[in-house]
């Protein structure tokens, strides 16, 4: 059997974020790859010259991907791993009579995302940099507008991996929140079991928040 043949577009710069040399290690491992050595993005006709005769494309943030464009000229990809979130935007009409596989890695980043969205929204309410900011001319009160979390009615639009971990998260804080998911029923959106979503209230279409 020939080795599986990876080509990965993910410029130098952003695959030192991404991958620790034991990733990199592993990876030459599992087929024969071919690495950009680029520092910025590749253009679609670079990476098309880049993935020609692979089966599998590694892509991420700001690279080129698998649209018709890229397709049509590497008609051996059979996968295609997104080192990134949502890859909704690679799906259409291109698609159709393709044996294309999309991987995403949301779920691995997820819970880095939900855990900064948290943060961010603590320090929105709070005003702390408007009160950092004031304290630089000298001692200043508390923002008149500052919130905590418990005192927030916060809106999550999708139930997705970010937005589940999200809910989760906000929780333990007691704020109310609000659901908006066309694929998420108000009695999914109830359920507190692991594999669904935590208890919240919902804006699901047919629910009354």
């Amino acid at each position: 059997m020939h080795p599986a043949r990876i080509g990965v577009v993910i410029p130098t710069t952003l695959r030192a974020q991404l991958l620790a040399p034991a990733d990199i290690s592993r990876l030459n491992e599992l087929g024969a790859v071919s690495w950009t050595d680029a520092a910025e993005h590749l253009s679609v006709k670079e990476a098309i010259e880049l993935l020609a005769d692979c089966s599998i494309g590694l892509g991420s943030w700001g690279t080129p991907s698998p649209d018709a464009q890229l397709l049509e000229g590497c008609p051996h990809l059979r996968l295609w791993v997104h080192a990134a979130g949502s890859v909704k935007r690679m799906f259409g009409p291109h698609l159709e009579g393709r044996n294309l596989v999309i991987a995403s890695c949301a779920p691995a980043i997820a819970e880095d995302v939900a855990e900064i969205t948290l943060a961010q929204l603590i320090i929105g309410l709070k005003r702390t940099l408007e009160n950092a900011a004031a304290n630089r001319t000298g001692l200043t009160p508390k923002p008149t507008n500052s919130r905590t979390l418990a005192s927030a009615t916060v809106g999550v639009i999708g139930a997705s991996h970010v937005g589940r971990r999200v809910i989760r998260n906000l929780l333990p804080f007691g704020p109310r929140i609000l659901l908006y998911d066309p694929f998420t029923s108000a009695e999914q959106a109830g359920k507190s079991a692991p594999s669904t979503l935590p208890t919240c209230s919902s804006c699901a279409p047919g629910a009354t928040p």
